[in-house]
């Protein structure tokens, strides 16, 4: 399988994760009053499992999830898989985030489940947030390509292609941007091979230098994850082509289940 728990996973009713959270938030409520709100999320991690397991409730502290694609791995680690099924991650900030909310998703993603929660010990009393999703991995491999302004300029656009179709089919969309582009780095010949420094020129003057990824001795890559302001995000693209010496960027946008492929060249 392309997304490999290392322990079992089971679903869990939106009722049965109701009931077994009031145990767990009465336990993390507990943590706090006899340790304060001041030390490390491992600190924090660490009890909330230890009590938990000890009231009984079974508990895997920093769950293993594979995501394969041909010979590539990548492995997250969840901080607390409760009962078989709940994400529950912890954290010490001062206030829960998008980027919080984002990393419970792709948790539940990867272990194609639909209850977790974030449970925030820094604040004077525990801030605590369901994360929820309907979408399963069959629904998430249901994808649209949008490709209608994209060129094939060389053997390498055409192979990028295709390694982003397979792995959508495989993973599915929704994922964090991270793992796509891991993924595709390692490819295309690792980080060593792909991520490179590049001049900044403008009016035959260096101006700076910018990280790019090449994918052939002319094109460059760009991965992107956003829902609006795409002409924008398009001419910002056109602009950093323009500074460099590539001649094409293949421009790749993963948002919900609509994959666009877009091929930026100096030449159009």
């Amino acid at each position: 399988m392309p997304l490999v728990p290392l322990h079992p996973i089971r679903r869990r009713s939106q009722d049965d994760f109701h009931q077994l959270d009031y145990k767990v938030m009465a336990v993390a409520f507990e943590i706090q009053n006899d340790l304060g709100r001041i030390y490390d999320e491992v600190v924090y991690k660490r009890e909330l499992g230890y009590r938990l397991a000890k009231a009984g409730i079974e508990v895997a502290r920093e769950f293993a999830i594979r995501a394969q694609h041909a010979d590539f791995e990548r492995s997250f680690f969840i901080d607390l898989l409760v009962d078989q099924g709940v994400v529950y991650e912890a954290k010490t900030a001062a206030t829960l985030n998008d980027a919080h909310r984002s990393q419970v998703l792709n948790y539940l993603f990867l272990t194609d489940t639909q209850h977790g929660k974030l449970v925030n010990f820094r604040p004077v009393k525990v801030e605590h947030e369901f994360v929820s999703t309907q979408l399963t991995l069959a629904a998430r491999r249901d994808i649209q390509f949008v490709d209608h302004d994209w060129l094939r300029v060389n053997s390498e656009s055409l192979r990028l292609r295709e390694l982003v179709a397979g792995l959508l089919t495989d993973w599915g969309a929704f994922l964090s941007l991270e793992a796509y582009r891991d993924a595709l780095i390692h490819f295309f010949g690792g980080t060593a091979e792909v991520c490179r420094e590049t001049e900044l020129i403008l009016a035959g003057r260096v101006v700076g230098a910018h990280r790019v990824n090449v994918i052939a001795p002319d094109t460059i890559l760009a991965l992107s994850a956003i829902s609006y302001d795409l002409d924008g995000m398009r001419q910002q693209l056109l602009k950093l082509l323009r500074l460099t010496r590539y001649s094409y960027l293949q421009w790749v946008n993963i948002h919900s289940q609509t994959i666009r492929l877009t091929t930026l060249a100096l030449s159009l």
